[in-house]
């Protein structure tokens, strides 16, 4: 189904035979595979998340004792749900999280 779904959405990129396709936003990595696989292997694909975390570990000074910051993530909905897949992904260790709501701070004076 995804594969479907993807060459539809795909459909007019591959008529215009490029070479490269940026993936733009932050679940489009998880469909790297099925992506690849509609645009073929002719098409080079950027992540553009691994491409600017790149970029700035240039512009970052180095670790110098080992020790990371720390990390806190900001949610506008599914906590719970972001908690779980962050800890599966980050082993438990990610930092604080809180939710927020972004419509309150627009009418607000």
């Amino acid at each position: 189904m995804a594969f479907s779904i993807a060459n539809d959405y795909l459909s007019e990129l591959k008529d215009l035979d490029i070479d490269t396709l940026v993936l733009g936003c932050t679940h489009y990595p998880l469909l790297r595979n099925t992506i690849q696989q509609v645009m073929g292997n002719e098409v080079t694909l950027v992540d553009s998340a691994e491409a600017i975390t790149n970029y700035l570990s240039c512009l970052l000074p180095p670790d110098t004792d080992g020790q990371l910051g720390n990390d806190s993530f900001f949610v506008s909905d599914n906590e719970d749900k972001f908690s779980k897949i962050a800890q599966t992904i980050l082993h438990n260790n990610f930092g604080s999280l809180a939710r927020v709501r972004l419509f309150e701070s627009w009418f607000k004076d």
